[in-house]
């Protein structure tokens, strides 16, 4: 991204240099950017930050906000000591049975990634813990106040058969997930749940360690891949800002990708980043990552289409038919995904006949 706003360029575009100078702590520029574009750019960069999870940060930026959006600022801030609030609920719960945890994405982003925590958006909070431990740690967290929500009505046998609790507080409706493996299934990627604790870092909560920042990059590869590469732009803003604010072991990162079979997801959520957000990631890192045959006909394909359509659509550039043809080749294994997609195809069988 150029040092100067486009005023030719899209929303889009205009949303992810908002977003990246914010996140940078640079909200004098990013408020000058703000200040440039005329009401109905605004309006459409506001409508784009909302879909793609980055609002707080557009209204962090913002010097001249409206009473209606100076009360949705008002509101992220209130909502984010709220879930601070269910964090540290969370981790004194999980703590007092001795169970030990990690915090997943955006429960330690907001912390260690962004200048101010309101400003990262939250869904819900990701907790990792041992297969062994997923049954007991639902039910400390619903002695905690939280009530587990159970498969939903038309999933009742691949929802029990998930490696994942999802509980909800519903004095204001912050939601925990439980998560026994980083990429929620029983197929596909490795992700080394014992190297995971082994490697852990110490956070802010008492009791609560996160993901090494190695491990934290693989899994939002991972995690991108996964979903279909449809998530939403603040993921790969995330991975933006652990390119800028951490000391990567490049290294590590590559050869742990290898061993998790997600090398080919990150060289493309990385050549993703980089486009998006001017990452900086040093060439021969995407050297190292690049895959060989097929796989790089049909990715370098992928890459080319998401450029070509990023400044008109966000982070839904991507989407199409044709894209969904070469999921496979974000898999180094690619007949993982086959086991997955028969895996799924058994238990959504399973799941239809419950109801029949």
């Amino acid at each position: 991204m150029s040092g100067d706003e486009n005023p030719g360029a899209g929303a889009a575009y205009a949303l992810r240099r908002v977003a990246m100078l914010a996140a940078g702590g640079e909200i004098h520029e990013a408020a000058r950017v703000l200040a440039a574009m005329d009401e109905n750019r605004r309006d459409k960069v506001y409508e784009l930050a909302v879909h793609e999870g980055l609002e707080p940060l557009v209204l962090a930026a913002d010097h001249e906000l409206d009473p209606s959006r100076a009360k949705r600022a008002r509101s992220a801030a209130g909502r984010d000591l709220v879930v601070d609030d269910c964090i540290a609920t969370a981790a004194a719960a999980l703590g007092g049975i001795d169970c030990a945890f990690l915090l997943e994405k955006g429960a330690y982003f907001r912390d260690a990634l962004y200048p101010w925590t309101w400003t990262r958006t939250m869904v819900d909070v990701d907790v990792l813990v041992r297969p062994a431990d997923l049954e007991r740690a639902a039910d400390a967290l619903s002695n905690a106040g939280f009530r587990a929500v159970g498969p939903h009505p038309t999933r009742p046998v691949s929802g029990r058969l998930s490696l994942e609790r999802i509980l909800v507080r519903d004095r204001d409706s912050i939601s925990v997930e439980v998560h026994a493996d980083l990429t929620h299934e029983r197929f596909g990627f490795s992700d080394d749940v014992e190297g995971l604790f082994r490697r852990a870092v110490k956070t802010r909560w008492k009791g609560a360690r996160t993901l090494s920042h190695e491990d934290h990059l693989l899994h939002a590869a991972v995690h991108l891949a996964r979903s279909g590469l449809d998530d939403s732009l603040k993921h790969y803003l995330d991975v933006d800002r652990m390119a800028r604010v951490w000391r990567l072991d490049w290294d590590t990162v590559i050869g742990r990708a290898g061993r998790w079979g997600c090398a080919s997801a990150l060289f493309f959520v990385l050549n993703t980043a980089r486009f998006l957000f001017a990452t900086p990631i040093p060439d021969p890192v995407i050297s190292e990552l690049a895959p060989g045959g097929p796989r790089a006909w049909m990715l370098k394909g992928l890459l080319a289409r998401t450029e070509g359509s990023a400044d008109e659509q966000g982070a839904g550039w991507g989407r199409s038919c044709w894209k969904a043809t070469v999921l496979p080749a974000l898999y180094d294994h690619p007949g993982d995904r086959l086991g997955y997609t028969v895996w799924t195809a058994i238990t959504r069988l399973a799941d239809l006949a419950c109801q029949i």
